[in-house]
């Protein structure tokens, strides 16, 4: 028996053409939002590779689907208050559904969608895992200690 053959990835940097060509589709791109959308050029960024093929959002978006807090919602639920509910859902899902309704709303209103994607897909990073019902509890019980 065979043992698999082993999968490399290249950690070779794009080359000039391809990385020319992905900005000229950026660019084409972004000429047809809202004069107020805000554009991938004009992100900010403390570091973080130019040389990289994709667009700044468009990294944020991998970046969160790819964090550990992304992989938690899985198991944090969304909604509690009706048990007999078939409506109970995950926060992961919670987050796909609001993800998906941003986009369609920000792609009629010509605002960046990676932009829109990746905040709404960070929307509920680092929220507790009872909801914004038990942050508003957490708050008010803290202001009496603090």
């Amino acid at each position: 028996m065979q043992s698999p053959k082993s999968v490399s990835f290249s950690s070779k940097k794009p080359d000039s053409q391809f990385l020319q060509k992905c900005r000229q589709l950026a660019e084409s791109h972004e000429q047809k939002l809202h004069p107020k959308a805000a554009l991938s050029k004009n992100h900010s960024r403390l570091l973080g590779p130019e040389d990289d093929y994709r667009l700044p959002y468009k990294r944020d978006i991998d970046r969160i689907v790819h964090s550990k807090a992304y992989a938690r919602y899985s198991d944090k639920t969304q909604v509690v208050y009706l048990v007999d509910n078939d409506h109970i859902t995950h926060r992961g899902l919670h987050v796909q559904f609001v993800s998906n309704f941003a986009r369609g709303i920000a792609e009629i209103l010509q605002l960046n969608l990676d932009l829109v994607e990746a905040i709404s897909l960070g929307h509920d990073v680092g929220h507790p895992p009872f909801g914004h019902e038990g942050e508003k509890y957490l708050s008010d019980l803290s202001k009496e200690y603090c």
